[in-house]
């Protein structure tokens, strides 16, 4: 794993943070996400698994993130928060899931090494005897051990709502939400641009798969287009925001951070709760690559590769200098532009189609 020079990227600041992992003291940067941080300082093991207590590594950079979950311990112990969407801040204190006594070395795997004999009508068998072994042995274990995270401790969270009724809705400011927006920059409709993220661009700011728009660099166009739309007198937009619910007729329901990547101040609201009842919707959220199955997918080492190439130019990291890139479609071309020019080399390459229908780039 590598970090690049903070220019490469398109995410985080120059400002250097200190985070803490499970006790532990690292450097970050104003930007990252729990996930880039720990990967910029080479940490992969992240937590371990509900029942088998296998180990759970980073396995994409988004909300589609199934293994790295965590504590966060100075935000009311918030339990199996993603680490892949979770922003970091200064003194922000982070807690592995999951194990005991330590992540390195958990009791609980041994359930791993046993899970042949757990075999179809185990429990059943197991819990019905002897008699008063339920109650007072078997219940309390299990729901001492039940769950990833533990509770949320003096849980104060605060949140206000917004009513919402427009025009047209953007779901999502990428390239296909930017280029709607600017058609209707000054136009008699009331219009409302959703985007999750913090920043607008992005599949623009997640690859190197777009040079130019319209003639222009990408990063002057995302800039020129979000000076265009802040300064129209009909366009709203709202970052840190997820539409979560797509109701009958036109009604949604999208949930504002308003304090990622900051400490939360407990005497302010931490989340906004809008409801959007809107004319036209236009869903512009891209998608999520579809991982892969084969023996053991589920451990660390293992990342979907746009997700491997979100870190490079989000966040200035990459997972790994040496990855084996496995394949059965054109995407990954750009990941492996985006290694190259960094002079990082795949130990290998592998697509599973046929020679001719593999890019004669690629094959050169």
């Amino acid at each position: 794993m590598a970090s690049i020079h903070n220019e490469k990227c398109n995410y985080i600041t120059k400002n250097k943070i200190k985070i803490f992992f499970d006790g532990k003291p690292y450097d970050a940067y104003e930007g990252d996400t729990v996930a880039s941080a720990l990967l910029r300082n080479n940490i992969k093991l992240i937590g371990r698994s509900f029942k088998y207590h296998r180990p759970r590594g980073i396995y994409t950079c988004g909300i589609e993130e199934p293994n790295a979950l965590v504590q966060i311990l100075n935000e009311h112990n918030e339990p199996n928060t993603r680490a892949t969407i979770k922003k970091v801040y200064d003194g922000i204190k982070i807690s592995s899931q999951n194990r005991w006594p330590s992540l390195s070395f958990d009791i609980g795997s041994i359930n791993n090494i046993l899970s042949p004999i757990f075999s179809a009508g185990f429990y059943y068998k197991t819990f019905m005897g002897p008699k008063g072994f339920w109650k007072n042995i078997y219940e309390p274990l299990i729901r001492r051990t039940a769950g990833l995270g533990k509770p949320p401790k003096n849980f104060r969270s605060k949140s206000i709502h917004q009513n919402h009724n427009v025009d047209i809705l953007i779901v999502g400011a990428g390239l296909s939400g930017l280029i709607a927006a600017r058609k209707l920059i000054d136009t008699d409709y009331d219009v409302l641009l959703v985007e999750q993220d913090s920043f607008l661009g992005g599949i623009l700011k997640n690859s190197n798969k777009v040079d130019t728009i319209d003639g222009q660099k990408v990063t002057s166009w995302i800039t020129e287009t979000e000076k265009l739309i802040s300064e129209s007198k009909n366009i709203k937009i709202l970052k840190n925001t997820l539409v979560t619910t797509y109701n009958f007729t036109n009604h949604l329901i999208a949930l504002e951070d308003k304090f990622a990547g900051k400490k939360i101040d407990t005497n302010k609201s931490e989340l906004t709760l809008h409801k959007i009842r809107t004319t036209n919707t236009i869903l512009a959220n891209g998608h999520i690559e579809r991982f892969i199955s084969f023996r053991n997918n589920d451990l660390p080492g293992v990342m979907l590769a746009s997700s491997f190439e979100k870190y490079i130019h989000r966040y200035g990291v990459v997972p790994e200098k040496n990855p084996i890139i496995f394949t059965n479609n054109s995407s990954t071309i750009s990941l492996v532009k985006s290694m190259v020019n960094l002079n990082c080399k795949p130990a290998a390459y592998v697509d599973s189609r046929k020679s001719s229908d593999i890019e004669e780039e690629i094959k050169d």
